[in-house]
């Protein structure tokens, strides 16, 4: 019994010493990450030597009030002026302190107010640098949040972070490639079409690993943006082609209705595989607790875990869209334009994608319910007769 007892704690004292070794060796890596993000951060905050443009950091600045004017709403607010005193950081003129002026209004809607210690960029003119300021540097506060970003996925999610930040990386590789193919002339559409099959490839394989599950999502995200693809051109083939006066940069676009179909391709994406994925390991769990699931008891639990995620899904979709029609809502909105006619006569490609996409969650439910079944259960079928 002594050296039954013995065995066990030493068995005890081995694990935890492997939990402290794991647990050290990751505080250590976490440590060098942060040590490397601020390095990265201070060295974005001195890296004016590496523009070809003039840079200046404020070094002094004086703030006056100058008069009242009209917001873009007509609302009256005070305007102020600012002297600012700045000392240039790179090029044949670096250490020169310079004269610049800068003007805004209270709302700051058309301009905004600089600070002592930011570092801006000069307006220049035929190699002559100007008394306006054409904005802020901002390298570093990026350099900040991804730094940021990074860290709390690693401190977090351990592996997995590792995998989400390597999925982001790829994804991001691919979209560069795929507008530098359409530069160069290939179709918008065959390129959407890749990338799709791309990123559902990629992210779900490495974020899931190679399971069925995973091979089940990724055929429901594939069929389900192709069935909203066929349902948004049986649409068009009954009622007609959509008006596509509203989109952005209409006049720099040929075919904006190619350009349309490439966004529906894609801005959905993200939200129909979080729903493939999240159905399929669900059922995925049912299977591995209950190998004895009936088809009906298999399809119900289905339905039910659809249940729980459509609403929320639904809206974070909204929230996506919407938050990226707020400067369009308001730029039309302070000039008088009526909340209803914004999204009747400015956004309505927009509604028309939300709507599209909000089908697609909705269908990823009963088509991540039948691809689960081909894939984890075959032998449901076999069993059709008895329900």
């Amino acid at each position: 019994m002594m050296k039954i007892c013995i065995a066990g704690l030493q068995t005890q004292r081995c694990r935890w010493k492997n939990k402290f070794v794991k647990y050290k060796w990751k505080t250590v890596l976490l440590c060098v990450l942060s040590v490397l993000c601020i390095s990265a951060f201070f060295a974005a905050k001195h890296d004016a030597a590496w523009y070809s443009e003039p840079v200046a950091e404020i070094t002094q600045i004086q703030t006056r009030q100058i008069g009242s004017g009209q917001s873009t709403r007509g609302i009256p607010e005070e305007i102020y002026e600012q002297s600012i005193q700045a000392r240039l950081l790179n090029g044949e003129d670096a250490g020169k302190v310079i004269e610049l002026k800068n003007r805004y209004g209270y709302t700051q809607m058309k301009s905004e107010k600089y600070h002592k210690g930011d570092q801006v960029f000069p307006v220049t003119s035929d190699g002559e640098i100007q008394h306006e300021i054409r904005g802020r540097k901002r390298d570093d506060q990026i350099v900040f949040l991804i730094g940021a970003a990074v860290l709390f996925l690693l401190f977090f999610m351990g592996k997995q972070g590792v995998l989400t930040i390597l999925t982001i990386v790829i994804n991001s590789v691919v979209f560069a490639i795929g507008f530098q193919c359409f530069m160069h002339g290939k179709d918008i559409i065959g390129i959407c079409n890749k990338m799709v099959v791309v990123f559902a490839v990629v992210t779900l394989l490495l974020l899931n690993g190679f399971h069925k599950k995973t091979w089940a999502a990724i055929a429901s995200t594939l069929c389900v943006v192709g069935l909203i693809i066929v349902v948004f051109e049986s649409v068009v083939h009954i009622t007609g082609e959509i008006d596509y006066s509203t989109v952005e940069y209409l006049g720099s676009i040929e075919t904006p209705d190619t350009v349309f179909r490439a966004e529906i391709l894609l801005s959905g994406l993200g939200a129909i595989m979080d729903v493939a994925i999240v159905m399929t390991s669900g059922l995925d769990e049912l299977i591995r607790k209950n190998p004895s699931l009936s088809l009906r008891e298999f399809l119900h639990s289905g339905r039910e875990i659809g249940y729980d995620i459509m609403g929320t899904m639904l809206n974070v979709l909204l929230f996506v869209f919407g938050s990226s029609l707020i400067p369009t809502f308001l730029v039309r909105m302070n000039n008088g334009v009526s909340m209803f006619t914004v999204i009747e006569q400015h956004i309505s490609c927009e509604v028309y994608r939300f709507l599209i996409e909000s089908i697609g969650i909705v269908l990823a439910i009963p088509v991540s319910v039948f691809c689960s079944v081909l894939f984890l259960r075959v032998q449901f079928f076999r069993r059709l007769r008895k329900c």
